[in-house]
């Protein structure tokens, strides 16, 4: 360690020791229709890591050596512009670009692999992207409603999982880590996502790394990272944009499930309604601002699983004019008040398949992140990055209140040299406070909470490396240690490497392998709680150990291109290895029968998908697609120890079950809680103003699951559902959309057209069909 330790130090502060020839390259970048300077554009050398950003007045500088080079200006949500300049290494150059909004699907532009700007092409591991414009046709209320959207994913009881990697788990726990502007955003108490507290209204990208990240991000990197990255200012003209939405779901489509009577009760009718507001706006030439909310009134389709929030969120940025804005700082924050009724179990999948077990428990609380920032660029132009956050979660509910509270810090530095390495390097501290009724004794009535604290620190590095103009090259290392209440674990080092080749311009092979590390949370290993309406609990485990594991995938990535054409296809082939991967599982425990997250010794999981991503435009008529196909194959290493563990019989077992197709018996030496074939496809079109889309979801057969749900001890007829719907289901989508002008747009948007009946999970229906309604206005 301590001469990897040194050899980063030594490529941090190096610099090349030849001085040659160079001319300065400058000029102003504006946007062709308003004239107004675009701030933050990336000015790049193609085919090289070397580049920089504009400033705040559209202003950029980039030092050029003597030759012929092709500058490249992109700019998310503008069609890139290349240049070509002939440099004698003693003139000085000024080229000024003006950049159009993209008529085409322009250069994706990502940042959560590498922590800079690359090409998505350029990417190491398979990444899927998310737009505004997918967000705006969606009528999106909650982000969860359009990540599950992208191939490969599936959110079960707001607990999301990448190709396979989790199962059901009571929503407690994530192998997926969540970012805000990237920074990790899991909860204290149960390390899951909250997917309605996060600010749809200011999203700009949505960015999905499938396989572990857990080099640069960290535990809960384990299965994959997704990234919001949220909007800013793009000009001195501010941005006010302002929507109101309203929907209702249909009855069920079996007359016995029907539970709402409008002309008996109409105040029971599922049904909700709400509005968002965006404003980002520069107020001072140094000074930028971004604010934007929600509010969420609805019933929903359980019966008395309610829902009311009230968002409001704000970002600001300062820069210090004296030193052309090269160190800025700000403070972005979020806060929420939520109430929803929790729905866990139906009490009938024949009559009562939309009303609870019990009566539906209310959960109340408010969420609050505060985020300060540093970000600094000293004289070698090396970028220093501070950021800090206080996250808590308080119910406020009497008799049932608690807090819990996540601090952490993090310092990062990167450094671009001239031959194409960059260099990324950090430390991180975290602090844990978790003050909950759910992890006191379970005999106590509800009357006593536990207190529980927790830790981590971590040390990271990365170097990144392009070959010959082809050959893009990954490789990071990561030490994290945790500490659980007085007990340190220590975690051992992990490594990621990553290969991206170029093999023409429009096909790209890569190759990656990434180690991860998973700390389970609090609630994993604390939850002590009674199963309202049975005779279950769901029991602490303080013994639960760490998961850890490693993915591999290879891939081709193909970009068919033209003047009217660009379409990304992807197919990759992954394999991830779990060791002491944690489940929730059934059994009989010293506290009684029920639940508790355990360790099982061993898990794979591998398969491939086939994903495609672009826009087509015949004549004046843009069509853009998006979705792919997912097969995983999620093999129980302790199940059978004899066969599967074998890698040739285990690759076996994986053809085999994808030649048998969705109609197969139960295989018991597969993990629970997974389907092994998704299909996720998305068309869209627009002319004169009129957009349609449409869209479909398929979800295999749920095969193997607890045998409490299998033989109906607690949910009666659930079996028989089981049987008669064990082909898995389809899904079917549509919108229609008007842009009246460019200020104002209304969407319709029809889900579950066909008002298919299915269930999300055991003994939980899914949502009937279902008619929202959305107008837009931009100020």
């Amino acid at each position: 360690m301590k001469d990897i330790a040194r050899l980063i130090f030594i490529l941090l502060w190096m610099s090349p020791m030849a001085t040659i020839a160079q001319s300065l390259l400058s000029g102003v970048v504006i946007d062709a229709e308003s004239n107004e300077p675009l701030i933050s554009v990336t000015v790049s050398i193609k085919e090289t890591t070397e580049g920089t950003t504009t400033d705040l007045d559209g202003k950029y500088k980039l030092s050029l050596g003597e030759g012929t080079h092709t500058i490249v200006f992109s700019y998310i949500g503008f069609t890139s512009v290349e240049k070509e300049v002939v440099v004698d290494g003693q003139t000085p150059i000024v080229l000024d670009v003006a950049l159009s909004v993209g008529t085409l699907m322009g250069e994706t532009v990502i940042v959560t692999e590498g922590r800079y700007e690359k090409k998505l092409e350029e990417s190491t591991v398979s990444i899927d992207v998310i737009g505004q414009q997918q967000i705006e046709s969606n009528n999106v209320t909650s982000l969860d409603e359009i990540v599950k959207k992208a191939s490969g994913v599936q959110i079960t009881d707001g607990q999301i999982s990448i190709r396979g990697g989790a199962g059901y788990a009571y929503g407690v726990g994530s192998r997926v880590l969540f970012l805000v502007d990237g920074q990790p955003l899991l909860s204290a108490e149960l390390s899951d996502v909250k997917w309605n507290y996060m600010p749809v209204e200011n999203a700009e990208q949505i960015e999905i790394i499938k396989g572990s990240a857990s080099v640069l991000y960290g535990s809960g990197a384990l299965n994959g990272v997704i990234n919001l990255r949220t909007a800013y200012p793009k000009g001195t003209q501010p941005y006010t944009a302002f929507s109101m939405y309203a929907g209702i779901y249909d009855q069920p489509r079996i007359d016995s499930m029907r539970w709402f009577d409008p002309k008996v009760n109409a105040a029971e009718i599922p049904m909700f309604s709400g509005f968002y507001f965006a404003h980002r706006e520069r107020l001072h030439k140094n000074v930028d601002l971004v604010v934007g909310g929600n509010v969420h009134l609805g019933n929903g389709y359980y019966r008395g699983a309610d829902e009311r929030r009230f968002r409001f969120n704000f970002n600001t940025r300062f820069r210090v004019p004296q030193l052309d804005g090269r160190i800025s700082y700000g403070v972005n924050g979020n806060i929420m008040y939520h109430e929803d009724g929790r729905f866990f179990m139906a009490k009938d999948m024949a009559s009562n398949a939309y009303l609870n077990l019990d009566t539906i428990y209310r959960d109340r609380y408010y969420s609050i992140t505060i985020d300060p920032y540093l970000t600094a660029f000293d004289k070698l132009d090396n970028k220093h990055d501070l950021r800090a956050r206080w996250f808590r979660i308080a119910k406020v509910q009497p008799g049932d209140d608690s807090e819990a509270d996540i601090f952490s810090l993090e310092y990062q530095f990167q450094r671009n040299f001239a031959n194409d390495w960059i260099v990324t390097a950090g430390i991180r501290g975290q602090f844990l406070n978790v003050n909950s009724i759910l992890f006191a004794d379970v005999n106590a009535h509800y009357t006593e909470r536990a207190l529980f604290t927790g830790g981590s620190f971590a040390a990271y590095a990365q170097v990144d490396k392009k070959f010959w103009n082809r050959l893009s090259a990954t490789l990071g290392l990561r030490w994290e240690g945790f500490v659980v209440d007085t007990s340190f674990i220590p975690a051992l080092p992990i490594v990621r490497a990553g290969l991206n080749y170029e093999a023409s311009p429009n096909d790209f092979i890569r190759a990656s392998f990434g180690q991860g590390f998973r700390l389970p949370s609090m609630a994993e290993r604390y939850f002590n709680e009674r199963l309202p309406g049975t005779f279950l609990g769901i029991y602490p485990n303080p013994d639960l150990r760490p998961e850890t594991g490693w993915s591999t995938e290879l891939a081709y990535r193909r970009i068919f291109r033209g003047k009217n054409i660009k379409i990304y296809a992807d197919v990759a082939f992954f394999w991830m290895e779990y060791d002491d991967m944690v489940e929730f599982s059934l059994g009989s425990y010293a506290q009684g029968p029920g639940f508790s997250f355990v360790n099982i010794s061993k898990a794979r999981i591998a398969g491939w998908e086939v994903s495609t991503q672009g826009e087509v435009r015949i004549g004046k008529v843009p069509i853009r697609v998006w979705g792919g196909y997912t097969y995983s194959f999620p093999g129980d290493l302790s199940a059978d120890t004899s066969k599967l563990r074998d890698p040739g019989v285990f690759i076996g077992e994986l053809f085999r079950t994808f030649a048998e197709g969705v109609e197969r018996a139960d295989y018991p030496n597969i993990l629970k809680y997974r389907r092994m074939h998704t299909v996720r496809m998305d068309v869209e079109t627009e002319l004169w103003g009129l957009t349609l889309g449409t869209a479909l979801t398929y979800n295999s057969f749920m095969d193997h699951i607890d045998a409490l749900f299998e033989y109906n001890f607690i949910t009666p007829k659930l079996s028989h559902f089981r049987l008669i719907h064990n082909k898995g289901y389809w899904l079917w989508d549509i919108r229609v959309g008007y842009r009246f002008n460019d200020k104002q747009r209304i969407n319709l948007v029809v889900q579950n057209v066909l008002n298919e009946e299915y269930a999300s999970r055991p003994a939980q229906m899914g949502a009937p069909r279902s008619f929202s309604l959305k107008y837009s206005h931009v100020f």
